[in-house]
């Protein structure tokens, strides 16, 4: 093996040793926090990963020292070569240069740019390989590392009293938070629909609230100055809970109406039982609404534009069908829960009793006309606050005792019969009116 021979393994072991070094750094300090949690649990070398994190001078001392050493030898190598090769042939300005360029090319493309851009990109491989041969050099070197760190230390002070001592590891960030999912994801310790989930709640901080919108044209309004009979009537129809009401024209929304406290006024305007206004601006995200409703404990708010015009309405349910998907409108009936047949409402036992108020006691007095109507609709409204959630519940605590097959209560003019039970559980339930008449 020629001289020329040895000096092209020499200079390439040198290279591959500065690539390490290179890699070793890059790889190391890119990691964020949840890999190392990640690392942590299926390794050892996960501590090492996180003592250099928390304390990095003297590991960065150690990987510059030693790469700055490797890179040194390289120059002077290739200079030694050069010089005996072309000494006496051209000038030695040119040489130099030519040391400069040749050198200069090897060290940022083989040393530098390569290594790390690989480092980066598999950081988490990358980093549990090289962590152990790191951690004992750092060792081997600990004299110098010592020195060169108090060196550093002393110069951070002299020039910035206030900065730390320590290189402080950059800090997570929401953007990471998809990439822990997938990972988690592909591990199985988070199933799909939970990822989907997660991921649509991160993305309600770029939401408009325009996107969301029920737009006004499509709004059911009520004016002011409408009557609670010809309100009862109009809910009755539409099967809305709350409704906006305006004065005027649809611009100038002056409360919520909710038709549970339509039931029991008994005053013939609305105007006194209508609940302050929630109002948003249209350029407001919908995770900043969520949140404002959750706060105010609201269900409904008012989008308006800078001009104060409506643009529509944004419900609670259309926030939270942006990370759960499509749920049911409260208009909805399901048809396997609720059926309607020669005028009785057949219905699941597990139905809610503000559900059943709601939704479900309308179409039941729809076909009772609309005389008496809102003296029907107080005698039969179920109370909600008899801590009992379900019609089921209810039927069982008017009885005071499992009941059978086709055993009824009444409540106002609404007749409940018990029409199926399960493992000591009212299943089905009818509901129909009657007449006292």
């Amino acid at each position: 093996m020629n001289e020329y021979s040895l000096f092209i393994i020499l200079i390439f072991g040198l290279i591959l040793l500065s690539a390490f070094f290179s890699i070793t750094e890059s790889s190391i300090f890119s990691l964020q926090r949840y890999q190392i949690d990640l690392i942590k649990k299926k390794s050892s070398v996960g501590k090492l990963l996180e003592g250099f994190i928390k304390n990095p001078a003297s590991i960065i001392a150690t990987i510059l020292l030693a790469d700055e050493i490797l890179n040194v030898t390289i120059t002077s190598l290739i200079t030694s070569k050069l010089n005996k090769l072309f000494i006496g042939k051209i000038p030695d300005e040119l040489i130099s240069i030519a040391t400069i360029f040749i050198a200069s090319i090897i060290i940022l493309i083989f040393c530098e740019i390569i290594p790390k851009t690989i480092g980066v990109k598999f950081s988490r491989t990358i980093s549990t390989i090289v962590a152990p041969p790191v951690y004992f050099l750092n060792k081997i070197m600990f004299p110098l590392t010592i020195f060169f760190d108090g060196l550093s230390r002393f110069l951070i002070k002299l020039f910035d009293p206030k900065e730390g001592t320590s290189v402080p590891h950059h800090q997570e960030s929401l953007g990471h938070i998809p990439s822990l999912i997938d990972i988690g994801e592909d591990e199985g310790s988070v199933k799909r629909s939970e990822s989907k989930i997660i991921d649509n709640l991160l993305k309600l901080e770029k939401i408009n609230l325009t996107k969301i919108l029920t737009p006004e044209p499509d709004l059911f309004l009520l004016p002011s100055n409408i009557t609670r009979k010809e309100a009862l009537v109009a809910i009755k129809d539409n099967g809305f809970s709350r409704i906006p009401v305006y004065e005027g024209d649809s611009d100038n929304i002056v409360g919520i109406l909710h038709s549970k406290d339509l039931l029991t006024h008994k005053s013939p305007e609305i105007y006194s039982i209508l609940r302050e206004p929630y109002f948003v601006p249209d350029k407001k995200n919908a995770l900043g609404l969520l949140k404002e409703l959750q706060i105010m404990k609201r269900h409904i708010a008012i989008v308006i534009d800078e001009y104060g015009r409506l643009e529509g309405i944004v419900t609670l349910d259309d926030i939270i069908e942006e990370i759960f998907g499509e749920i049911e409108d409260e208009r909805d009936v399901d048809d396997d829960l609720m059926i309607f047949e020669d005028n009785i409402l057949y219905f699941d036992g597990r139905t809610r009793i503000s559900e059943f108020n709601e939704t479900c006691l309308y179409g039941v007095l729809r076909y009772a006309g609309l005389n008496g109507i809102s003296n029907e609709m107080n005698k039969s409204y179920i109370s909600e606050d008899l801590g009992i959630e379900t019609m089921g519940g209810f039927v069982f605590n008017q009885l005071g005792r499992l009941p059978k097959k086709d055993e009824f209560i009444l409540n106002g003019n609404i007749k409940l019969t018990v029409k199926e039970i399960k493992d000591n559980r009212i299943t089905k339930i009818s509901a129909e009116r009657i007449s006292h008449d």
